[in-house]
């Protein structure tokens, strides 16, 4: 799997300056932490966030990662909501609702 990470990782260099960097994992956190990490690593100018994916595909696949690379440069906004973690989502929609 460290082969897999290390060719993820070097599309990232590829892509030249990246401007968002999506690193998703579903079953695999380790796998998803070391491709977030080298991701950071190989252009640290990038918004780096961390997507799951969901069982419904991991039911295919088995554990897995994945990586987006754009040149997209999202509001201060799009950033926020990617970074916020689904228990701060589930807090915010029980809020709205009370």
């Amino acid at each position: 799997m460290n082969q897999a990470l290390d060719l993820m990782a070097g599309r990232v260099l590829a892509y030249g300056d990246a401007v968002t960097i999506g690193v998703g994992d579903g079953g695999a956190p380790t796998w998803g932490d070391a491709l977030f990490h080298a991701a950071r690593e190989a252009d640290h100018e990038a918004f780096v966030f961390r997507y799951r994916v969901p069982p419904s595909i991991g039911a295919h696949t088995g554990p897995t990662v994945g990586l987006v690379v754009s040149k997209t440069r999202l509001s201060a906004a799009a950033r926020a909501a990617l970074t916020t973690s689904n228990d701060e989502i589930s807090r915010q929609v029980g809020e709205d609702l009370a």
